[in-house]
């Protein structure tokens, strides 16, 4: 009987990953038409930390399989292998909202050809996000984050073929964090309207490094353990204080704190992994909810914006402030678990079949 694809999961990274998913959700709800009295400026900041821990549990899955391919033989085969099961876990769900959202465009005549860019993950490759389907621009990082980052080290791998794979591995990761810090540094200095949000955060080719973090932390955990383990406390504490610092630069108009902006949040929150992995699900009903919570984490970042926001908001002239928001939550965990159900899992059970998990 093959295993679930949530066996070998981190419960504390489940946490984590419930947490940051909440956090998105939470700053989305903030958008129904109700005055805050200005408490809504606050939940910008939910979804922002939300996404980026996001990028920093990502880079610390896909970590853990690089560094085992790396230290073997790392073929193109294995390359190709690896693309084949991240792309089965990642493209079905989102070219299945895709085309609902491509219908749903179709049926009020606002649908172009240049939609087509988010079907290649290119709609804010270089260039500010569109207003539809705005929750795609993490999606796409992520999505050339894995297409690229593994073929340098490849690469790496490739033309260094008698040097020291662990050393090699680590450095190379250095190498691309400077190269792209330098390149997102330059962008500032020659932008000096820059809006930090949609023309930098949101732009692909400025944000690759944001997994990275997390891959060196799959590095740590490999070669140190101990250390790993050890010092957790007292790194999750630094990494408060990064986090901070970096909430700190977003609102300093000084070029190089814009520029360390988001490495400060992506490594602080990559240095609260190390406790969270020792973190044991609790036996009842609240380890389960968020165990859930979890596994429906990306149906639910798919869905909760473009299709179940736009569906709720129609509700607004007959619910109060928190009936709105019990609705849109409730309506968003359903049909998410629906989706996770009946499209997510069967695929991931297909692909774990026939593609079997390196790391297992």
């Amino acid at each position: 009987m093959s295993k679930t694809p949530s066996t070998y999961r981190f419960w504390g990274l489940d946490l984590l990953r419930a947490l940051a998913i909440l956090l998105v959700m939470l700053t989305h709800a903030s958008f129904f038409p109700y005055d805050w009295s200005g408490v809504d400026q606050y939940f910008h900041w939910f979804g922002l930390l939300g996404v980026e821990l996001f990028f920093a549990l990502s880079g610390f899955l896909i970590g853990r399989i690089l560094l085992k391919v790396f230290m073997q033989d790392f073929t193109f085969g294995q390359l190709r292998y690896f693309w084949i099961r991240r792309w089965l876990r990642t493209l079905p769900n989102y070219y299945f909202i895709l085309a609902i959202n491509f219908l749903l465009l179709l049926s009020i005549g606002g649908f172009s050809l240049q939609h087509l860019e988010y079907v290649g993950f290119i709609q804010n490759f270089s260039s500010p996000h569109p207003i539809f389907f705005r929750e795609a621009w993490s999606l796409s990082i992520e999505e050339w984050f894995y297409l690229l980052i593994p073929l340098c080290l490849f690469l790496v791998a490739f033309l260094a073929k008698n040097k020291s794979k662990k050393i090699l591995f680590r450095n190379s990761l250095i190498l691309i964090l400077i190269s792209l810090l330098i390149f997102r540094y330059n962008h500032i200095l020659s932008s000096p309207n820059l809006n930090v949000d949609s023309g930098l955060r949101q732009i692909v080719i400025y944000r690759l490094d944001a997994p990275i973090w997390g891959v060196l932390a799959a590095w740590v955990y490999h070669f140190h353990p101990n250390w790993w383990k050890n010092y957790a406390k007292g790194l999750f504490i630094g990494g408060c204080l990064l986090l901070s610092t970096g909430i700190v630069s977003w609102y300093s108009s000084n070029s190089l704190a814009q520029a360390f902006i988001f490495p400060f949040i992506d490594l602080g929150f990559v240095l609260w992994l190390p406790w969270a992995a020792q973190w044991r699900a609790p036996q009842n009903w609240l380890g389960k909810a968020i165990h859930h919570t979890s596994l429906i984490s990306y149906s639910l970042y798919l869905i909760h914006m473009q299709i179940i926001f736009r569906l709720v908001l129609r509700l607004t002239n007959w619910l109060n402030w928190w009936q709105i928001w019990i609705v849109y939550f409730i309506l968003s965990f359903l049909i998410a678990s629906i989706i996770y159900k009946y499209i997510e899992q069967p695929i991931l059970h297909w692909r774990d079949r026939r593609f079997k998990n390196p790391e297992k």
